[in-house]
């Protein structure tokens, strides 16, 4: 993804995240608390500074306890958060792609390889 795009969006997510914590009156401490992260991620989170894994990203909504929308806004005017995955693949063609993949790849770390089905053969 190119580098603009991305750390305009970390700068409006990290904004967002400021804001809903400010809201409920937490300290950047007890939210890095209660994501189970140093309170020096959280600095870089709402100063736009790192790209977050979507565990913590799930974990900071957990935590926060507020609706996709209000940490995910002004993206767009009144955007979806489908409208806008679909605006940004379309801004940022194969970068928008290697961004996704990183996701997943960050994910899968996080959680370990993905369970394989084991193949049966049936009896005749």
């Amino acid at each position: 993804m190119p580098k603009e795009p991305q750390t305009r969006i970390l700068s409006k997510f990290g904004a967002n995240v400021r804001r809903e914590r400010w809201r409920r009156g937490l300290t950047q401490e007890a939210l890095a608390e209660q994501v189970d992260v140093h309170p020096r991620m959280i600095q870089k989170i709402e100063a736009g500074e790192t790209n977050l894994l979507l565990t913590t990203l799930l974990r900071i909504q957990a935590a926060l306890g507020c609706p996709w929308d209000l940490l995910l806004s002004g993206f767009g005017p009144a955007e979806s958060v489908e409208a806008w995955v679909a605006r940004m693949k379309k801004e940022n063609g194969a970068g928008w792609d290697e961004f996704m993949k990183s996701v997943m790849l960050g994910w899968a770390i996080t959680h370990g390889k993905p369970a394989t089905r084991k193949k049966t053969r049936g009896k005749s």
